[in-house]
C-alpha cells in the first residue's frame, strides 16, 4: 500500500464517518432529552461509544501505516541515492543494454573510456569498435542468455588514444526464462598488468643472473643455459601450445641446471669419468633444482619440468624412471636441447662431437631417449636455422 492509497482511504473514510458520527450524536442527545426508553438510550450510547472507539483504532492504524510508508519510502529513496552514488563513482565502467542490444545506460567511468556518452540509444552491435573486436561474439552470446568473462582485453581508448587492459564481465539478466537486460562491467587493470610485468621482468633478470652464476662454476659449459634456452625457444615456436606454457618452458630451460648449486665442484669439474658414487650424486641435481624452484609461488609446473628433464622416453632416465607422455612436455623439449648442446660443446672430459654427429645421435635415439616427433621437429628447425645454431655450438 503506497502513500497515495493511504490518503485516499482516509478521505473516503472521512467522507462517510463524519456525517454518520453527527447523526449518531444527534440521536443520542435527542433520546436523552426526550427521556425515551432507558434501555434504548443505553444501547444508543453503547453504539456511539463502540463506533468512536473503532474509528479511533482505525485512525491509529491508518496513521501507523502512513508513518511506515513514509519510513520505507525514505529508506528506498536513500537506497536509490546510495546506489546512484556508488554506480557513478565506481572506477569500473558499466553498460546496461536492453534485450535487443540497445544501450540504455553508461556510467561516468565507461564514458571516459569511450570518450563520450553519445552512444546511448544505439545498438552496441552496430558500433565499429565493437564490430571489430572479439568482444562482439560475447555480447551476442549474452543477448542469447550466456554470460561470459574476458580477461586481459587490450583496447585503445577513444578519449586518450592510449592502450589499456580490461577485464570484462558480460552478464545476461534472465527474467521469466527470457533475457531482459545485459549488464557489462569493464574493469581497467592496466596498472596491475604493468606492475605484474615489472615484477616478472625483475624476477626473470634475477633468474638469468642465477643461471649465469651456475654456468660460471664450470668454464667448459659457460654458455650452456643460454644455449639450451635458444634451442628450446625454437622448438616452442614450432609447436602449438599457449603462450603461458611456452613461457614456463623457457624459464625452466634457463634454470634447468639450478640444482647443480648443491653438487660439489669436485664432481662438476672432474676431468675424468665419474665414479658410480659420483654419478649418483650428480643425478640428484634435477631433484635439488625442483625443490628450490618449487618453493616459489606459481612455479610448480616449472619445478616439475626441471625435475624431469633427464627422464627418457623409454623410461630408463632419472630421477623417477617415468616414460613417454608421463614426462612433462617441457621436460621432453629441454631433454633434446640439453643433449644437443652437450654434444656440440667442449666438456671437461671430452671435445665437442660436432654438429653432424650430434644430429646422427639424436636420430638414433628417437623413441628411446627422446620423443620421436619432437626430434623430427627439432631437426627441421636446425635445417632452417643451421648457420645460427652452428655459431651457437
Amino acid at each position: 500500500m503506497n502513500k497515495k492509497s493511504i490518503k485516499r482511504m482516509l478521505l473516503f473514510s472521512s467522507f462517510f464517518n463524519v456525517p454518520l458520527s453527527i447523526l449518531l450524536i444527534y440521536q443520542f442527545v435527542w433520546n436523552l432529552l426526550k427521556g425515551n426508553n432507558k434501555s434504548y438510550t443505553i444501547l444508543s450510547s453503547a453504539e456511539l461509544l463502540l463506533y468512536i472507539i473503532s474509528n479511533i483504532i482505525l485512525a491509529v492504524i491508518m496513521k501507523n501505516l502512513y508513518l511506515e510508508e513514509e519510513h520505507l519510502l525514505g529508506m528506498y529513496q536513500n537506497g536509490e541515492k546510495l546506489n546512484d552514488l556508488i554506480i557513478k563513482n565506481t572506477p569500473s565502467g558499466l553498460i546496461i543494454l536492453n534485450n535487443r542490444g540497445i544501450i540504455e545506460y553508461l556510467n561516468p567511468s565507461i564514458t571516459k573510456i569511450l570518450g563520450s556518452n553519445d552512444t546511448i540509444g544505439q545498438n552496441i552491435l552496430n558500433i565499429d569498435s565493437i564490430k571489430n573486436n572479439f568482444v562482439y561474439r560475447n555480447i551476442v552470446d549474452a543477448l542469447a542468455g550466456k554470460s561470459s568473462v574476458i580477461f586481459g582485453l587490450d583496447y585503445v581508448t577513444n578519449a586518450t588514444k592510449q592502450n589499456r587492459v580490461f577485464n570484462i564481465y558480460i552478464d545476461a539478466v534472465i527474467n521469466k526464462n527470457k533475457v531482459s537486460k545485459v549488464i557489462i562491467h569493464v574493469h581497467d587493470v592496466t596498472k596491475e598488468v604493468e606492475l605484474k610485468d615489472e615484477i616478472e621482468s625483475t624476477f626473470l633478470s634475477t633468474i638469468e643472473a642465477l643461471a649465469e652464476s651456475i654456468d660460471a662454476k664450470d668454464t667448459y659449459t659457460g654458455r650452456h643455459s643460454s644455449n639450451v634456452l635458444k634451442y628450446t625457444s625454437k622448438i616452442c615456436e614450432a609447436i602449438e601450445i599457449d603462450d603461458k606454457q611456452k613461457e614456463n618452458i623457457k624459464i625452466a630451460a634457463t634454470i634447468h641446471d639450478i640444482g647443480k648449486i648443491g653438487i660439489s665442484d669436485n664432481i662438476l669439474k672432474k676431468p675424468d669419468k665419474l665414479t658410480d658414487e659420483e654419478y649418483e650424486a650428480m643425478k640428484k641435481h634435477p631433484v635439488i633444482g625442483a625443490s628450490v624452484v618449487g618453493k616459489i609461488h606459481g612455479y610448480k609446473k616449472i619445478s616439475n619440468i626441471i625435475k624431469y628433464h633427464h627422464e627418457r622416453w623409454d623410461g630408463r632416465g632419472y630421477p623417477e624412471g617415468i616414460k613417454e607422455d608421463e614426462i612433462p612436455l617441457g621436460a621432453q623439449i629441454i631433454a633434446i636441447a640439453d643433449a644437443f648442446d652437450a654434444m656440440t660443446s667442449n666438456r671437461v672430459y671430452r671435445k665437442s662431437l660436432g654438429y653432424e654427429r650430434a644430429v646422427q645421435i639424436l636420430t638414433e635415439e628417437k623413441g628411446r631417449q627422446f620423443n620421436s616427433e619432437l626430434v623430427d621437429l627439432f631437426l627441421d628447425v636446425l635445417k632452417d636455422s643451421e648457420d645460427e645454431f652452428l655459431e651457437i655450438g
